[in-house]
């Protein structure tokens, strides 16, 4: 009997063909392709006929793929708000210095967003300010939404730094 490591790596190469397909993203495809290997191995020991590993496979697959597109469609995204800039202290859970002047905390967002590349400056003045989705978004920036969630994450993590204070320019 073939072991799962000799299996998947005859395997891996359509397998991630097939993933690339279904998420059109390189990165995204790596990481389902992880989640596929994480989850057929830890099963391997139930498959009942080796002879039918593709099709346990690719069955698994199709589930991970399923979870991924039904993830991406939950992503939370905010609504147009012209409070934007006293919820977005209030999420950084601290005192933030002096920014009680709307004028000052106003400047620090002006210039965070003004300080990233385009199209992401333009794409998170639309998702903070407007409101608008991250599936419109994705389309702008050419990224998946999945990705395009990922990276307004990231910046919005580093805006909340730099409201407390850190890592200022």
């Amino acid at each position: 009997m073939k072991t799962f490591e000799d299996l998947w790596l005859a395997h891996k190469q359509n397998l991630y063909q097939y993933l690339l397909v279904c998420a059109r993203q390189r990165t995204d495809a790596d990481d389902l392709l992880q989640t596929v290997a994480c989850r057929a191995g830890k099963s391997f020991d139930k498959l009942r006929n080796p002879e039918r590993f593709t099709a346990w496979l690719m069955r698994i697959a199709r589930r991970v793929v399923a979870d991924y597109y039904t993830e991406l469609n939950k992503l939370p995204y905010y609504e147009a708000n012209p409070n934007k800039l006293t919820t977005l202290t209030q999420m950084t859970g601290c005192y933030v210095r002096d920014f009680s002047d709307d004028v000052l905390m106003t400047a620090v967002v002006t210039d965070f967003i003004l300080s990233l590349d385009e199209p992401w400056a333009s794409a998170y003045y639309l998702y903070f300010f407007m409101g608008i989705p991250i599936r419109e978004l994705s389309t702008m920036v050419n990224k998946t939404q999945v990705a395009t969630y990922k990276h307004i994450y990231r910046l919005t993590q580093e805006l909340k730094k730099r409201l407390k204070g850190g890592n200022e320019h």
